[in-house]
């Protein structure tokens, strides 16, 4: 390792760095009306159904 590079390694130094979280207000509202219907999709109980027997598949 060179001297004049800072010690710390690199995961420590996203730590300072504020991350930007999405908020509602800044998202087109059309990006939320598509993100409220694929929510309301996975929510049906047939496509719970079908991802879980998926999961179960790909555990054999």
């Amino acid at each position: 390792m060179y001297s004049d590079r800072p010690s710390t390694p690199p995961e420590d130094q996203f730590d300072s760095e504020a991350i930007p979280t999405l908020q509602r207000r800044t998202i087109h509202p059309d990006s939320l009306k598509f993100m409220d219907m694929a929510k309301d999709l996975l929510d049906k109980p047939e496509i719970k159904q079908a991802m879980a027997e998926e999961q179960e598949k790909h555990q054999e």
